[in-house]
């Protein structure tokens, strides 16, 4: 039953925020309607005062509410569900203090933590929840803003379709989740039913960035974004319907703040970047570089995985496909501003989708160097018979 509601004012945009009182509890959800949509994204986040309120470095809920609350507003239409009651993973907060107490004293995880204390790591249910949800009359079909099994399982078990699931090899719930890391929170693209562009998959705040080369962090992340770059690849829209080319790619971005910021990114029928790529593919490198951009972060590294291909204007060979001529352009354009997110340290693998052992690694300068004959000027070449620009 919504007690009391309001519109409220934020740094991320306007929502409509309504109090809840279920089962003697009270929660809030936080809505959003600037436009209509087919598709509502929703989140539900269980309170942390520590992440929500204090900006902690042991967690990442400070982080997953700013990413969920923006996705909405940039989407348009959506729910964030807040649940204080929920904090400590269903525990509370003198629970949770001490727990984590125990696993820093003792270099534990948390699942380690609670275990010696006696209690199960998580037993939080999400009844109340998704009564809130429904006192809001939302559309049955909605996209789930996490990775979170259980959460999934209780919104279909409340009558909700989640067009967008959950990943399972994305999810860490079934054991204690590193520090900074993250479910696995899908950005998606307002103009396509589920189409998903840009995915983050993990944040790290760490002391020993500052000191750290990039190849030390591009060793310590190139397996995990091979990962997150295969997954991505089942979000890629190809603009050919005779040939599906589905291309997928996992960055490692280091912030102005030294965070270390990984994400994956899919092709899709939109031009990006400053100078509106016009590769036929609308290449995922592409859009992490825009990205990245963005953000005013440098590029470490990047996986790309895509179907094996020679290239078509060099007929450069490695078993594995390789940045096609119009993306080499955008690299060495993107590689003459100093303040731009590439650098010629910056590391490209390029994985074979199903044969682990067929890689091409270079540093990108090293890469260009492989292709002394790519025309310095694109622009008459943009749309050739490749693939066929629409």
């Amino acid at each position: 039953m919504i007690t009391a509601e309001m519109m409220l004012t934020t740094a991320r945009g306007i929502f409509r925020v309504c109090n809840h009182k279920v089962g003697g509890e009270m929660i809030r959800t936080y809505s959003c309607e600037k436009r209509p949509t087919r598709l509502k994204l929703v989140r539900i986040h269980s309170g942390c005062e520590f992440g929500d309120s204090m900006d902690s470095l042991h967690c990442d809920c400070g982080q997953q509410k700013k990413v969920a609350l923006r996705a909405i507003q940039l989407w348009g239409s959506g729910v964030f569900v807040y649940s204080p009651h929920q904090e400590g993973r269903g525990h509370g907060i003198e629970i949770k203090i001490i727990e984590m107490h125990i696993a820093q004293t003792n270099g534990w995880d948390s699942v380690q933590a609670f275990r010696s204390m006696g209690l199960e790591h998580d037993i939080r249910s999400y009844e109340r929840e998704i009564e809130a949800l429904h006192d809001l009359d939302l559309p049955k079909r909605i996209i789930h803003l996490s990775g979170n099994p259980r959460k999934a399982v209780a919104l279909q078990a409340g009558g909700f379709e989640i067009v967008c699931p959950w990943d399972p090899r994305q999810t860490r719930e079934a054991r204690a989740r590193p520090q900074g890391r993250t479910h696995g929170l899908r950005i998606p693209n307002a103009h396509a039913d589920g189409a998903v562009m840009v995915k983050l998959h993990r944040i790290l705040r760490s002391s020993s960035l500052v000191q750290a080369s990039p190849d030390d962090i591009w060793r310590r992340t190139k397996r995990s974004l091979g990962r997150i770059a295969h997954d991505q690849r089942k979000f890629a829209i190809s603009p050919r319907p005779d040939k599906p080319f589905d291309v997928g790619a996992g960055l490692a971005l280091l912030t102005p703040r030294h965070e270390l910021m990984c994400i994956g990114t899919s092709n899709y029928k939109q031009e990006v970047g400053p100078r509106k790529h016009k590769c036929p593919d609308h290449c995922a490198e592409m859009y992490g570089i825009a990205t990245a951009r963005k953000m005013k972060s440098r590029i470490i590294g990047m996986v790309i995985v895509a179907p094996p291909q020679a290239d078509d204007f060099s007929g450069f060979d490695v078993e594995v496909t390789v940045s096609c001529v119009f993306c080499r352009y955008e690299f060495r354009v993107e590689l003459e501003d100093p303040d731009g997110p590439l650098m010629p340290e910056t590391w490209l693998r390029f994985n074979h989708p199903t044969n682990k052992k067929r890689f091409f690694e270079r540093r990108l300068g090293d890469f260009l160097k492989l292709f002394p004959n790519d025309p310095k000027e694109l622009d008459p070449l943009h749309l050739p018979k490749r693939g066929g620009h629409q």
